[in-house]
């Protein structure tokens, strides 16, 4: 096989990968316990998928592709809501988390060694990575307290939950 024609095989891998992943992004997106002001939904354990099992650049094309999905006005977040004034609502922390989180968990995976504890300390820091931008974007709507507790710590039990259950599928698949 030719440089060339491996070249187009990795990138013809490479979109699939991002099509994947902004797919299971949007149907993960409707599987939600719907809590005010941002409901718990299930995309979020995909994007720690996304942070441990795809490159830096990678995690990163496929959430800037799905956010560009849902900016254009495509129904691919929660309930089926898609464009900019939803963007820029009470999730729209989250979703620029979503773009930072799992690419800095991609990173970190390539740098550190893989194994359990590794990819549990990798989703804390990327769920601590979406909190924190999310928290912030909130308290500029409602205010730090309020935010806090609404965009954090009613997301901690659900957190590490989800952390739990991908770590166990993980290793079930050798992954982790």
């Amino acid at each position: 096989m030719t440089q060339v024609a491996i070249l187009k095989s990795e990138r013809t891998v490479d979109i699939i990968k991002i099509f994947g992943g902004v797919l299971v992004m949007s149907i993960a997106a409707q599987v939600a316990i719907p809590l005010k002001p941002v409901p718990i939904i299930l995309h979020t354990m995909v994007l720690m998928v996304i942070g441990l099992t795809y490159t830096p650049k990678l995690a990163m094309s496929t959430m800037a592709a799905y956010l560009l999905t849902g900016a254009i006005g495509i129904p691919v977040f929660s309930n089926f809501n898609a464009g900019l004034p939803y963007m820029i609502g009470p999730t729209g922390g989250y979703l620029a988390g979503f773009l930072i989180a799992p690419t800095i968990m991609a990173y970190c995976r390539q740098r550190y060694p893989s194994g359990t504890i590794s990819a549990i300390c990798i989703c804390l820091l990327g769920n601590l990575l979406l909190y924190t931008l999310g928290v912030a974007w909130l308290s500029y709507l409602i205010g730090f307290e309020k935010a806090f507790y609404s965009g954090f710590v009613v997301f901690i039990p659900s957190g590490i939950a989800k952390i739990a259950v991908l770590v166990v599928i993980m290793r079930y698949l050798k992954i982790a």
